[in-house]
């Protein structure tokens, strides 16, 4: 069952009474149970995780991957600007964001970034490997 809504603005998966909200942006919690969606619709899409944890990239990928999506990261350490940041998300169709591994700047950049041109995005509240994953699963409700 897909929940979305249009707001004035962009975009966003309308959240069931237990899924919490970050401005209007899906918050993924580690407990936040998200019902499975058909691995066509995500065939082809490219998915940008902003932060997160660097050992953790490879699952992460290996997760976006089975899901037939192509696998981005920007991780905010001193080897990537902002402007790198701007380039990833203007090149990708979704954002999967951790907001506990992630520079403030970086942050509020991709969230704007998101509001601005209706791309779907969810927040994780944890850089976890079962988090990230329903934050994929997430993302595939988009359509």
């Amino acid at each position: 069952m897909n929940f979305i809504s249009k707001s004035d603005s962009a975009v966003f998966v309308s959240a069931p009474p237990t899924l919490s909200k970050i401005d209007g942006i899906p918050l993924i919690k580690a407990s936040t149970r998200i019902a499975e969606a058909d691995n066509s619709a995500f065939s082809g899409r490219t998915v940008l995780c902003v932060g997160g944890r660097i050992l953790l990239y490879p699952a992460y990928r290996q997760i976006v991957e089975d899901a037939g999506g192509k696998f981005l990261s920007f991780h905010s350490g001193a080897d990537m600007s902002l402007i790198d940041l701007h380039k990833l998300l203007q090149n990708t169709d979704m954002v999967i964001c951790s907001i506990d591994c992630i520079r403030h700047e970086a942050y509020f950049v991709t969230k704007r970034y998101c509001e601005h041109f209706s791309k779907p995005c969810v927040i994780l509240d944890r850089s976890r490997i079962t988090t990230f994953y329903n934050g994929i699963r997430m993302l595939k409700n988009f359509q």
